[in-house]
């Protein structure tokens, strides 16, 4: 069987992670004042620690849009995935979690299976490896 793993990118994989274990890192939003960046794209951890020394406003963050990930799971879809294990950060601090519920619902072709990690940053990633782990035995 053909699996796919998504997670966010709260969860710090490397590059190199990333690229070995076939993994599709969705970007969180983060906000700085009335600025939106993409985690991973379009600023760094590093940017932000700067940001932060400069006295930029502490940031928020959002999640992914739904249409962002109806989208990923459209092309895991298309390249043949089976199934795809979406491991998120914590239910608890975020909304991700629930909108992958339900987006795993509303469309079973995707046979979308969430899972909160209760975690983030680093412990989520080697969360996140362990599980590709087991898909690639």
């Amino acid at each position: 069987m053909k699996i796919a793993l998504v997670t966010d990118s709260t969860s710090v994989l490397t590059d190199q992670e990333v690229k070995d274990n076939n993994i599709n890192v969705v970007p969180i939003p983060v906000i700085v004042g009335d600025k939106e960046y993409l985690e991973g794209v379009n600023i760094t951890s590093a940017e932000l620690f700067e940001k932060q020394k400069q006295g930029a406003a502490f940031p928020k963050t959002s999640q992914p849009s739904m249409g962002q990930m109806i989208e990923l799971c459209n092309k895991l879809h298309g390249e043949g995935y089976e199934a795809i294990i979406a491991i998120t950060l914590s239910s608890g601090i975020s909304g991700f979690y629930q909108n992958m519920v339900n987006m795993a619902y509303n469309n079973p072709e995707y046979n979308l299976y969430p899972y909160d990690s209760k975690m983030t940053v680093r412990l989520q990633g080697y969360l996140v490896l362990a599980a590709a782990r087991m898909i690639r035995n």
